[in-house]
């Protein structure tokens, strides 16, 4: 031992170059096979810090022994094994530049297909006072209104965004298949010279029940065939819908089923009309009499921007438009246009989209019922958890910017977020699988969604959502269906096996092209900016 550590003394050229190429070997080893370049505001951190130590490798003093043996030794500074320095330089450079690129894909996939601030026209960013745009505010949550309806437009007309766009409807109501029945009973008593169904012989009673069955069947059938989801829409809306008699006696309601886990989409307080089980969720700012705030309008926009990707999601998923492999009522197996028969998604339900940001505003979704009662209600991050995480949200009595008027967003703690994005990103799994919750480099989204779905199908679906816009399902709750009972309601399934599933979706948002779009309270609430840097507009009274 004594000679090895006498023979590290005399040759300390050798031994720094033997130390520097075995943890060049190990750097070498893990960036290559061990870490992979991932969204994460720590990797420059770290190319950064790995960096420097490779810059103090290039001038390392070592003492060498002076000619004189009574003398100190001389001081040199050396450059220890430069080929290996230079090499691992040239990774560290070469991830810098992948994490740069990354960073670069991620905002152009993410920020692609998002019209940017088409309510109001595109005209009320960036930060156009309301108190001198009242119309252009209005128009912007008339837009907001008209985004839901192009969706599922019957003739697609007010579709001037882009939306993704289906064929939906309800199933007949019991209404419509009951004077369906009728007409088809008169048409056959009528047909056998009877006046009434008790003049029927058994046979002839058996032979209308015959009719009768196939009539029902052939008018579900062509309703499931015609659309190409099944979902409650307000009767105005429903391409299907009985039209208002010419006697002008009021035309039968839809029967609107029941409401989803979390109370339903429907439109809240406002005059929407909504069935209760309208799956879409529309703010009550957008029908209120005074015009919206910019951050009700921010929140509104980011709705749409979920919402469009998800719906793309389905209607990918669905071959809306296309030619399928379908099933005749012969069992021939047939190419025929996608419809909710052959199509994979037979009926939404719910999307909704938990308001504020999460691991900021709220806990998310991903949660259990017993710490979040309410998918729409606002959680305290002090209160469940994370002990010590957030702060409740803003009490009434006025925010920055909105004179007298609390922001939508409850005020986060400043030490929840780093403000550089060269700063490391807190992960908390206490909050959702992932561990993301929303930091200066992307911020955070949940949304649930509740449809019935064929079951076989339902890994390809989460896969689906995964490639589309850096959507991850977190958390699903699957239930199984009675397709017999749900064709009592008038639902054709096709012939798959169907199940009821609520996903958890997580989406993330990416602040170096979001940032530049943000109103001002918006910036503030994400402790992008400090509020007292922000210079605040005074709401004019009635505004």
């Amino acid at each position: 031992m004594k000679n090895a550590i006498d023979w590290i003394k005399t040759n300390p050229i050798v031994t720094g170059a033997a130390i520097v190429s075995f943890l060049g070997v190990i750097v070498i080893g893990y960036f290559l096979f061990a870490s992979a370049p991932k969204f994460s505001a720590d990797k420059s951190d770290i190319l950064k810090k790995e960096n420097q130590q490779l810059k103090s490798l290039q001038n390392i003093p070592v003492p060498l022994p002076n000619e004189d043996p009574n003398a100190p030794p001389d001081i040199h500074e050396v450059v220890v094994n430069e080929i290996v320095i230079n090499r691992v330089s040239d990774i560290y450079s070469e991830i810098q530049g992948q994490y740069d690129q990354i960073l670069v894909s991620a905002q152009q996939k993410n920020s692609q297909n998002h019209l940017q601030f088409v309510l109001g026209g595109g005209e009320i960013w960036p930060d156009k006072d309301p108190k001198d745009n009242f119309a252009l505010y209005f128009q912007a949550a008339a837009d907001y209104r008209a985004h839901f309806k192009a969706a599922f437009d019957k003739d697609n007309a007010t579709n001037n965004w882009n939306m993704p766009h289906m064929i939906a409807s309800s199933p007949p109501t019991q209404e419509e298949l009951g004077l369906l029945l009728d007409q088809t009973a008169f048409e056959f008593i009528s047909s056998v010279g009877a006046q009434s169904a008790n003049e029927l012989s058994q046979n002839q009673a058996n032979q209308l029940y015959a009719e009768q069955r196939m009539v029902l069947m052939q008018a579900l059938n062509f309703r499931a065939r015609s659309i190409n989801i099944y979902a409650q829409l307000p009767p105005e809306e429903d391409p299907f819908a009985p039209t208002e008699p010419e006697d002008g006696t009021e035309a039968p309601a839809s029967a609107a089923p029941a409401a989803g886990p979390f109370g339903g989409g429907g439109a809240t307080a406002g005059g929407a009309g909504a069935p209760a089980a309208y799956p879409f969720h529309i703010e009550a700012w957008a029908y209120a009499e005074q015009a919206p705030t910019p951050d009700q309008l921010w929140e509104g926009q980011v709705q749409l921007w979920i919402m469009r990707d998800i719906l793309g999601t389905i209607s990918q998923f669905n071959q809306v438009g296309q030619q399928v492999e379908g099933v005749s009522p012969d069992g021939a197996i047939v190419d025929e246009p996608a419809s909710v028969v052959n199509s994979p998604i037979k009926r939404l339900l719910v999307l909704k989209t938990l308001p504020g940001y999460v691991g900021l505003h709220n806990t998310g979704a991903a949660l259990s019922t017993a710490d979040i009662l309410s998918f729409g209600t606002e959680i305290s991050l002090n209160s469940g958890s994370q002990p010590g995480f957030g702060s409740p949200p803003l009490s009434p009595g006025g925010a920055p910017g909105t004179a007298g008027t609390p922001s939508i967003y409850p005020t986060p703690d400043p030490a929840l977020t780093p403000k550089e994005v060269t700063e490391n990103a807190a992960e908390h799994f206490g909050i959702t699988p992932t561990g993301r919750v929303s930091n200066s480099v992307f911020d955070v989204r949940h949304t649930q969604l509740t449809i019935h779905i064929e079951a076989a199908k339902l890994p390809a679906f989460m896969d689906a959502m995964h490639k589309t816009n850096f959507m991850t399902v977190i958390k699903a709750d699957i239930t199984d269906l009675d397709e017999y009972e749900l064709l009592r309601e008038g639902y054709i399934y096709g012939h798959a096996d169907v199940v009821e599933v609520e996903l958890i979706v997580e989406s993330l948002w990416f602040r170096n092209w979001t940032e530049d779009l943000m109103p001002e309270i918006v910036k503030q609430k994400l402790l992008i900016i400090q509020p007292e840097t922000n210079p605040s507009f005074q709401q004019p009274e009635g505004f």
